[in-house]
């Protein structure tokens, strides 16, 4: 069973719309925000959120909610994920990022 579910991770992290990874501009949003963030941190909390919440459930798009709904979305979910605070904070600086309109 544990081989099937790893095998099932590494297809969402495979398979994930290339979309979904990280960009510069993302980093740079995050920054504005979270001074000090860098793409390196966006892509971790990308890695978490392929791992820890495809596990469950179909991930969704980032943008499918407001920047700001996405904190409340994850404090919910954060216990049935396992993830720890800093982790929790990765995620949340991934997806608020990835959800903020692109700049002109």
């Amino acid at each position: 069973m544990r081989r099937l579910s790893a095998s099932l991770l590494l297809c969402a992290a495979a398979c994930a719309p290339s979309v979904l990874a990280p960009t510069e501009a993302d980093a740079r949003r995050a920054a504005a925000a979270n001074p000090g963030a860098t793409e390196a941190d966006l892509r971790r909390g990308y890695e978490l959120y392929l791992t820890r919440c495809a596990g469950c459930h179909a991930l969704h798009r980032p943008q499918e909610l407001a920047p700001g709904q996405w904190p409340r979305v994850l404090q919910k979910m954060a216990p049935r994920a396992k993830l720890g605070a800093d982790e929790l904070e990765l995620v949340e600086m991934y997806l608020v990022a990835k959800a903020a309109p692109s700049g002109p």
